[in-house]
């Protein structure tokens, strides 16, 4: 939609409409070659956007390995969001990267690498995968967790197969056990807590225990 908007914008801008009459009772475009310019042109600019934004949208690729890596700020150097590690990433304060770490990521306050075989621990960690063990202050996964969430908040957008353990549980899909204070999951796995929400439960609220295979 936004192409759309800046598309006609950009038509606009060229005052060509101001030559175009239209019959609002027939919907009839009397200079019809002027029209057949103009719609090349959004054609035209309406590729060059689309063109863009998807360029935008991909993933970089990764490359190369390192067995160790420093970030600084997010994208901070450059160098550590294209490369993968096999062994130790450190954020002082901050790391982040497309690629995966194999082993530990850990920052002073938050790491961000999209995916993680090994442990991430930060008191601010975000990722998109992991396998393996992710603790701090606040947990975010974007997509799938295999393994185990510990923090005050654990919180997995798709599916969760493993454990999760905090004051504030959520996922989407749980495949599993949360164990917390207040437990949230849409489908499925076990619930013990204070408060246990879970949409297909036996219980859509309960209190203690709740679950759904």
């Amino acid at each position: 939609m936004q192409v759309f908007y800046i598309t006609i914008i950009l038509l606009i801008y060229t005052k060509q409409f101001d030559r175009i009459c239209i019959n609002t009772f027939n919907f009839h475009l009397i200079d019809k070659e002027l029209c057949m310019k103009i719609f090349n042109k959004f054609i035209f600019i309406f590729f060059i956007f689309t063109t863009v934004a998807y360029a935008k949208s991909k993933q970089p690729e990764t490359i190369g390995w390192s067995a160790l890596q420093l970030g600084i700020l997010p994208s901070y150097p450059q160098l550590i969001d294209y490369t993968n590690t096999y062994g130790f990433k450190f954020g002082i304060p901050m790391s982040s990267g497309y690629g995966k770490v194999g082993g530990l990521e850990a920052s002073i306050f938050s790491s961000g690498t999209d995916n993680i075989y090994g442990m991430q621990l930060s008191p601010v960690n975000y990722t998109k995968n992991i396998y393996g063990f992710q603790t701090g202050a606040v947990n975010f996964v974007e997509e799938h967790v295999y393994g185990v969430q510990a923090s005050f908040a654990n919180i997995t957008d798709i599916k969760t197969d493993g454990f999760q353990a905090g004051i504030y549980n959520y996922s989407k899909i749980l495949n599993g056990v949360q164990l917390g204070v207040i437990n949230i999951s849409d489908r499925d796995g076990f619930q013990f807590g204070l408060i246990n929400i879970m949409k297909n439960g036996w219980f859509p609220f309960s209190i203690i225990f709740n679950f759904r295979e």
